[in-house]
């Protein structure tokens, strides 16, 4: 019995299909899921989501920001962001990350969030050199 992944962003359904095994990253690491794995909300990191089917990579996104829910063969993933390699624009993507890294971080929250911003920025020039 196949799995079903289903990826919403807040503007639309990005992804809605059947795979054998899907892997997502999570703050804490990459996980992955099987047919009747037991339920789980993992809150989403930066990275690849990816499907496969017959030991094959069916579908390849980069997910951040969110959070992923695994119940009865459902793997829904709520995700800020999800973007195919294809839609990643590399050079201007480079251009957000070198103002990110020079922007001032006075404080400990903005620190913190400079780091998720640069941290998501770098795996998505990972994602698509992949």
């Amino acid at each position: 019995m196949p799995l079903k992944c289903v990826v919403v962003t807040p503007e639309t359904t990005v992804l809605d299909a059947e795979a054998d095994a899907v892997v997502f990253p999570a703050v804490d690491g990459q996980v992955g899921v099987l047919p009747r794995r037991m339920p789980l909300v993992a809150r989403l990191g930066h990275g690849e989501l990816k499907l496969t089917s017959s030991g094959m990579v069916s579908h390849r996104l980069f997910v951040s920001g969110g959070f992923a829910q695994v119940s009865k063969d459902v793997v829904t993933v709520l995700a800020g962001v999800a973007l195919t390699a294809e839609e990643i624009d590399v050079p201007q993507v480079e251009k957000r990350l070198a103002a990110a890294e020079a922007s001032p971080a006075a404080t400990p929250e903005s620190r913190a969030e400079k780091m998720r911003v640069v941290d998501g920025l770098k795996a998505q020039i990972h994602f698509v050199r992949k």
